[in-house]
């Protein structure tokens, strides 16, 4: 899953620019302007190399919807891209970033962000305006416990789920004492958190945790200090490929002192494979969301996904472009309506005793979705949002071969 430079990204973006939507509205309603929802991104920042796709698979849906007609009365969905980043300062200010582009759009929505920093700065300006958001990549449990009038949902499983998962795959590797290095941050100290939860649960032992200095570059005296702290069979590491995750994974290799190295989604970048090596990479495993590659969605959006020029693979891809998916739904059984009445249809489309639809007829769907709920299932499975808005999806097991990651579902 090679991730594509962010040009490439930016122009499947302005395949979807609002002159595009207006020319593919109905002749019908000349005088209705686009629907618009705010697209946050990560395109730079910790996670951008593996954003660009994900970003990419929210647009590729948007031009679905268009062709296939657009929303209920015709009217075309516009995704207005604003960089909110990752991490740090942009993530700080995405809270900001996200209600002013939001007011100015004039929009009903938001999807993303992407990483979890962000999300729960944006989730707050979101609460704030009433407005509905699906993140499709920010797995922090700190967004389960908001209280969001129902406003905030993800299509990526909760980290609380990652965690039980990487507790279970290090419990049957036999790893039963385990250290722990995460960088600074909503998701990787929560996952870190949830993890040990999970590993103690599970009957094993955590013998040293470490926060890693953020920026620091050389990472061998803070891997060599926690492997000093206690004997353990392997790491679970906990940083982003972006930020300060390939310089310490590469610190913790070079030392030797762990059977193995677990990690999760922050991780889950090509580039990784690339600056560091498949050979290098062996005792290596990343536990992640995957796609549900047996559902007939899948099939839909890996072509179109092929056809577009981006990876259908790639981390998250198959979340964001059902996120956008769902929300053009809700879109569909609001009226184009934002506020209550599309958090309520958002629960409407993703009804797990409906008719089920999926991509690749949006026509049909479209018809189905202003007759009653439908039940959306898509790229990544079945979505069921449960009454924090979480979804708990699939997780694989991710493995650097042949220059990418690729996974074994797990559950």
């Amino acid at each position: 899953m090679l991730a594509r430079s962010h040009a490439a990204a930016f122009a499947l973006m302005m395949l979807v620019s609002p002159a595009l939507g207006q020319v593919n509205s109905p002749a019908a309603v000349p005088d209705l302007g686009p629907v618009r929802v705010i697209s946050l991104g990560g395109l730079t920042g910790a996670a951008s190399g593996a954003s660009a796709d994900l970003m990419s698979a929210r647009e590729l849906a948007v031009l679905e919807v268009n062709a296939g007609g657009g929303l209920a009365d015709g009217r075309a969905l516009t995704l207005d891209l604003v960089d909110v980043g990752c991490t740090g300062a942009l993530a700080t200010d995405a809270g900001a970033e996200a209600r002013d582009a939001f007011e100015a759009a004039g929009a009903v929505a938001f999807l993303g962000p992407v990483c979890s920093d962000a999300a729960l700065a944006a989730a707050g300006a979101a609460i704030a305006l009433g407005a509905p958001m699906i993140s499709d990549g920010a797995t922090t449990p700190l967004l389960s416990a908001l209280v969001d009038d129902d406003l905030v949902y993800r299509t990526a499983p909760s980290d609380v789920a990652v965690a039980e998962a990487l507790a279970e795959l290090a419990l049957a590797r036999g790893y039963v004492r385990m250290a722990v290095a995460h960088e600074p941050g909503a998701w990787a100290t929560g996952l870190s958190q949830a993890f040990a939860q999970a590993f103690r649960a599970g009957g094993g032992d955590i013998t040293a945790t470490a926060e890693l200095p953020a920026g620091q570059g050389d990472y061998a005296p803070d891997m060599a200090a926690l492997a000093d702290q206690g004997a353990a069979e392997a790491l679970v590491l906990l940083a982003y490929a972006g930020g300060d995750g390939v310089p310490a994974l590469r610190a913790a290799l070079r030392l030797g002192a762990w059977q193995g190295v677990l990690g999760a989604d922050g991780l889950l970048d090509d580039a990784v494979v690339r600056d560091l090596g498949s050979l290098t990479l062996t005792r290596v495993t990343l536990v992640a969301p995957a796609p549900d590659r047996s559902a007939e969605a899948w099939t839909h959006f890996a072509a179109a996904a092929e056809a577009s020029g981006f990876d259908p693979e790639a981390p998250l891809a198959a979340q964001g472009y059902d996120a956008a998916m769902i929300m053009a739904l809700a879109l569909v059984r609001s009226g184009g309506e934002g506020g209550t009445a599309l958090a309520a249809a958002i629960r409407e489309v993703t009804d797990p005793g409906a008719l089920p639809v999926g991509p690749g007829a949006w026509a049909t769907a479209r018809k189905a979705a202003m007759a009653g709920p439908v039940r959306y299932v898509g790229a990544s499975g079945a979505i069921r949002f449960d009454a924090a808005g979480d979804t708990p999806g699939t997780l694989a097991a991710w493995k650097a071969t042949g220059g990418v990651w690729r996974a074994s579902v797990l559950r």
